[in-house]
């Protein structure tokens, strides 16, 4: 028995679609893999935000698209000391332009920690900007009587800000700035955690970092520049106040990978 043409017609053209078919059933199947890359330096430092490790973060994605909506770095220093700083926020670059004189004007916009699509189709690179959520939890408490009391004077005497300033709120919410100052001298290593809404794989990838003791205290010096910071925001607006530049001291260690 011999098959019609329509036949032959009809299994040929069901064949044509096993390759579609078997790439719809890979990608189906396939966990995106993710490719992490460094700059050559960070930025690391402590401000009103709390310890602050900044990154540009080269990412690259096998096999299928990606969606990412949590970062994480975990920083561990020589002796142990461990800490879990989350992804806040970032930076992209859009462009450089550099006009006759060779001055420099880069083009860059932020971008809120909300999520971000990684395709295999091209390199994504951002400027990361991770902060410590233990120091946002702890502060928060002192943040809020310092808050409340400002209200308060607020309400009894307008011109309360040398008051508040002074007061033993500010004080405190100082002291707990200071409870949260971790860095320390020595090698730290360091490696990157990716959240997603669907299964990924991320690659192994373990970086260090040394900072000196001088760079330890240069950092440590901010936190005598927060009450500054704090008085800028308090009289920020009042007749006859000019604001101060606060001179945030950062440091920018070389990152090396761990092979």
């Amino acid at each position: 028995m011999t098959n019609s043409s329509a036949d032959i017609a009809g299994y040929v053209g069901a064949a044509a679609w096993i390759p579609q078919l078997l790439r719809w059933g890979y990608l189906w199947y396939a966990k995106p893999t993710i490719t992490v890359l460094l700059d050559r330096t960070a930025e690391i430092g402590f401000t009103t935000y709390g310890p602050i490790f900044n990154i540009r973060l080269d990412m690259a994605v096998d096999r299928k698209d990606a969606i990412i909506d949590h970062i994480s770095v975990t920083i561990r220093h020589r002796n142990q000391e461990t800490h879990v700083l989350n992804w806040m926020g970032m930076k992209e670059t859009f462009s450089e332009i550099s006009d006759q004189s060779g001055a420099r004007q880069t083009i860059e916009r932020d971008q809120n920690a909300i999520a971000l699509k990684l395709s295999t189709a091209m390199l994504t690179e951002k400027i990361i900007r991770f902060q410590d959520p233990e120091f946002h939890s702890g502060y928060t408490p002192e943040l809020n009587k310092a808050t409340e009391h400002q209200v308060f004077l607020m309400k009894n005497n307008p011109n309360y800000h040398e008051i508040f300033m002074a007061s033993e709120e500010v004080h405190h919410l100082i002291e707990a700035y200071k409870r949260y100052f971790w860095w320390k001298s020595g090698t730290y290593t360091l490696n990157f955690s990716f959240r997603s809404p669907s299964k990924i794989i991320v690659r192994e990838n373990k970086f260090t970092f040394d900072l000196t003791q001088h760079d330890i205290d240069a950092i440590r010096s901010n936190i005598d520049l927060i009450k500054m910071a704090i008085e800028n925001q308090i009289k920020r607006g009042l007749s006859g106040f000019i604001e101060k530049t606060v001179p945030w001291v950062w440091k920018n260690p070389s990152i090396v990978p761990v092979k």
